[in-house]
């Protein structure tokens, strides 16, 4: 059964100039890598080059300048995923970075326990493996059929369990969890609720406030289509009070001009995590990013994103020698479709020869990962099949 007749909420002509956008739609090959990272965009390049020029000749100095970007760049991150205000977001450098100040800064005490999925990315376990030396304990979630359930979630928590932490979206089969019920049910025990966000923000809406989430992180490289080292952290006021900052620079304070009052209160915002100069490239480059995701709008990407991840999916259920391992109901993934290979074929050969034909994708754990963005065609999913199909007919 081959979907790609499943409607998109772009035009013909509005996708093509959504695509003028992207340079890499301008070469040969057929990038659907986005859950490892993203091509940059012409505004995001543009961005930084300017900011490049004025550091280079004449606005040499002018730091003020960045924070104010940056200030931007936080009422745009809210607005993507619907927190309570700006003030809310801090800026990490990456999702390990953001969730190493939530696991570190709270007060843990002998016996505590966090609840984390067993097929967790790494980024999503080490910051709380490393508060076994404090004598909490980590409970691993034994996933099931590479899913895990709110009733599942609900059945492994005990008053012990202070913390549940999740990926929004997992990285290896796509997965999307049902972060609500998820959610409510962490609420109902007092636990807080932590959620790696980087596989889900940009590709799927995310209201953090209906989610009942108490943070999440997201490194901006992945589908939010920005530079690597910089990255989005939401702290809701509650947890947030409850984060003492484990290291505190000259921007954490309320005035960080007085330069010789070193007697200030910390900011009593979320940016009292950023201790001193930031990757101001890093933030030029997602400002203009977030800034082409919210003019196009979250709800038509993914719709968008959706038809395509179906047209995928058809064309795999149709494909020898592959099954598929993402989940095919529409409220159980997201961005990210990944198929199992036959036994007997070598997923790492089979990389090779799709990136010789030009199709950019990746190889997981044996499996094949393919994950388009919001200007990719139904043309070019369609055509990454076909060639998919024509290199395991050449493998055999």
């Amino acid at each position: 059964m081959n979907n790609s007749s499943v409607s998109s909420p772009f035009s013909d002509q509005e996708l093509n100039e959504i695509r003028k956008k992207f340079p890499v739609t301008a070469t040969d090959t057929i990038y659907l890598n986005h859950a490892a990272i993203s091509p940059l965009s012409a505004p995001v390049v543009q961005s930084i080059q300017n900011r490049m020029k004025w550091r280079s000749q004449t606005e040499i100095d002018d730091f003020k300048r960045d924070l104010v970007v940056m200030d931007a760049l936080r009422k745009k991150a809210a607005k993507l995923m619907h927190a309570e205000s700006e003030h809310r977001i801090t800026f990490p450098s990456n999702t390990s970075q953001g969730l190493n100040i939530v696991a570190s800064g709270l007060d843990w005490h002998n016996g505590d326990r966090i609840l984390i999925p067993d097929y967790e990315f790494p980024a999503n376990v080490y910051p709380f493996l490393s508060l076994e030396s404090e004598g909490v304990e980590i409970d691993r979630l034994n996933n099931k059929d590479g899913r895990i359930t709110p009733e599942m979630v609900e059945a492994a928590l005990t008053p012990k369990i202070r913390m549940v932490a999740i990926s929004a979206v997992q990285f290896l089969n796509g997965f999307k969890a049902d972060l609500k019920a998820i959610g409510e049910i962490c609420q109902q025990h007092h636990a807080w609720f932590i959620v790696d966000g980087i596989q889900a923000l940009g590709a799927i809406q995310l209201d953090v406030q209906d989610l009942k989430i108490d943070a999440l992180a997201a490194g901006g490289h992945k589908w939010l289509m920005g530079p690597q080292g910089f990255g989005i952290l939401y702290l809701n006021e509650e947890l947030q009070d409850n984060i003492e900052n484990q290291h505190i620079g000259w921007l954490s304070v309320e005035e960080p001009w007085d330069l010789f009052n070193t007697k200030q209160a910390l900011n009593e915002t979320a940016s009292r995590f950023e201790l001193g100069t930031p990757n101001a490239n890093g933030a030029y480059g997602l400002h203009a990013s977030l800034e082409l995701l919210l003019e196009i709008g979250p709800e038509r990407i993914e719709k968008h994103i959706f038809s395509l991840t179906q047209s995928l999916i058809g064309e795999f259920e149709d494909m020898d020698q592959v099954t598929l391992a993402t989940p095919p109901e529409k409220e159980q993934r997201a961005g990210i479709v990944t198929i199992k290979l036959a036994n007997d074929m070598d997923a790492e050969e089979l990389l090779k020869m799709m990136r010789a034909q030009n199709v950019t994708m990746a190889q997981r754990s044996g499996r094949l990962r393919f994950a388009p963005h919001f200007y990719n065609t139904h043309e070019e999913v369609t055509e990454a099949a076909d060639i998919l199909k024509q290199c395991i007919s050449d493998l055999k």
